[in-house]
């Protein structure tokens, strides 16, 4: 009720300085009032708003609702409830888009407004708002809400103003729930003052200040509901708005502020950190005059980063290094990247041959890498060389044949035989080249002469020649 009082007397002490304004604002309502709004079936919201009811419905081919549709069977079923008739072919729209509007824009949504016809060849759907468009896409999704600029049919398409269609709402009603409000209500001399006007049902809305002293200041036209002014002189003030529309005004709620002058010469506190610095970012710090209040901000510098070296790491045979790099301690962020050095790989050489002996077992070859020491190639053992035995010596005339079986891997046999049982005197010897000899005839012996008969066998080793052990000797008297 204070406020009420407070407008009325406002209104009153400059009844004569706003009458101009009232008779300008009386002619722009009879102006209003005597337009045919009736050319207009609908609003591009009002065809939105019941278009979107459908969201969800099936995608049939060849429907024209209103359990299902398709594309260009949903837009003719939306634009009939207004009383608008449209074809149920999407190549019409593309074909002979002026026979049911104006064209207003191409491959870009810049110029569309809500309840417009976005049209591509093969398919149609609905503009919205925000660069979306309501459609009846597939059987897959059905009445749908996408993106127009994304969409699958690519950015060849035609805006059109279909029409019948205003951009402009017709109102039922006065406007509602108008409010004017401000940041703050304390300001300083020469600073920004910025108002806001919201409402419902709105065309636009005339801001009227006054001073306290009932003066008025300024009355301006908004739209679409904000406006920025400054005042230099110290004082109260007041304002509020009227938002308009076709059916007449509603007057907003009155806002009081003030403006006063600042200081000559401030004097500042020691100020808050509003935003730290970091490494690489400035941070602000915020001052307060302690005498008028008015506020002031100062960069901070940026810290700059605390650099850890990140030592080199040498490459081996098998797994991969890194060059040295640095971090900073602080924010953890790489200041020199670590470039990967990669793994050398092996140094094969190769580990000869262990040959093996009539006593110990030898090896193959083998490989290893002469920088880590790993074995590569592993060797593989080699059993030690066999000593052959008699199996049988046979008697013949003046001779005898002594048999053993091969014996693998050496280079030949030698035969042995004496008259004499421990082989220290009197011993004759007959070598057999190749392993795999398996007999030998000793000839021009005596008549009814008893032999003792031994074998070994032979290999050439290194240059040298080695030689197995002595086989159990056998008997054999020869014949006449």
């Amino acid at each position: 009720m204070k406020s009420t009082n407070c407008r009325a007397r406002c209104l009153h002490r400059a009844e004569k300085r706003i009458l101009s304004i009232i008779i300008s604002l009386a002619m722009l309502l009879s102006i209003t009032a005597g337009l045919d709004f009736s050319a207009y079936a609908a609003t591009g919201g009002e065809i939105v708003s019941y278009a979107r009811q459908f969201i969800g419905y099936p995608y049939v081919w060849g429907t024209q609702g209103p359990n299902s549709f398709d594309c260009s069977g949903f837009v003719q079923y939306v634009f009939k409830h207004f009383g608008i008739s449209l074809p149920a072919s999407s190549s019409s729209y593309w074909n002979y888009p002026t026979y049911y509007g104006t064209v207003v824009g191409t491959g870009s949504t810049a110029n569309a407004q809500a309840g417009d016809v976005i049209s591509w060849s093969g398919h149609v759907a609905i503009y919205t708002e925000n660069g979306y468009c309501i459609e009846a896409l597939n059987p897959d999704c059905g009445v749908c809400e996408n993106k127009v600029n994304a969409h699958t049919n690519g950015m060849n398409y035609k805006v059109i103003r279909i029409n019948g269609v205003s951009a402009e709402p017709i109102y039922s009603q006065k406007p509602s729930n108008v409010k004017l409000s401000l940041e703050k209500t304390s300001f300083y001399a020469s600073e920004h003052i910025t108002y806001y006007c919201s409402g419902n049902d709105v065309s636009y809305y005339v801001i009227s200040i006054y001073s306290d002293k009932g003066d008025l200041l300024e009355t301006v036209r908004v739209n679409p509901g904000e406006y920025c002014t400054r005042y230099y002189n110290p004082g109260s003030y007041i304002a509020y708005c009227e938002a308009f529309n076709a059916c007449g005004k509603t007057f907003s709620n009155n806002i009081k502020f003030s403006v006063k002058q600042r200081c000559k010469t401030h004097s500042w506190n020691s100020g808050k950190t509003t935003k730290s610095a970091t490494c690489t970012a400035a941070g602000t710090k915020l001052y307060t005059c302690t005498v008028c209040g008015e506020t002031k901000t100062e960069k901070i510098k940026a810290k700059g980063h605390t650099t850890v070296i990140d030592r080199a790491v040498s490459a081996t045979c098998t797994e991969n290094g890194k060059t040295e790099g640095s971090h900073c301690l602080v924010c953890n962020a790489v200041i020199k990247k670590q470039e990967t050095i990669k793994a050398t790989g092996h140094k094969a050489v190769t580990i000869k041959e262990t040959p093996a002996t009539f006593k110990k077992s030898g090896k193959t070859d083998g490989k290893k890498c002469s920088v880590c020491g790993k074995v590569l190639v592993a060797q593989k053992a080699i059993a030690k060389l066999g000593a052959p035995a008699l199996s049988k010596v046979t008697a013949g005339s003046k001779q005898f044949k002594a048999s053993w079986k091969s014996v693998k891997s050496i280079d030949g046999y030698q035969i042995q035989y004496s008259t004499s049982s421990s082989f220290k005197s009197g011993n004759k010897t007959v070598t057999v080249k190749g392993y795999k000899s398996t007999s030998k005839t000793v000839k021009s012996l005596k008549a009814k002469k008893k032999y003792y008969v031994r074998i070994r066998a032979y290999k050439t080793i290194n240059g040298k020649k080695q030689y197995s052990s002595w086989s159990k000797s056998k008997t054999v008297t020869t014949k006449k």
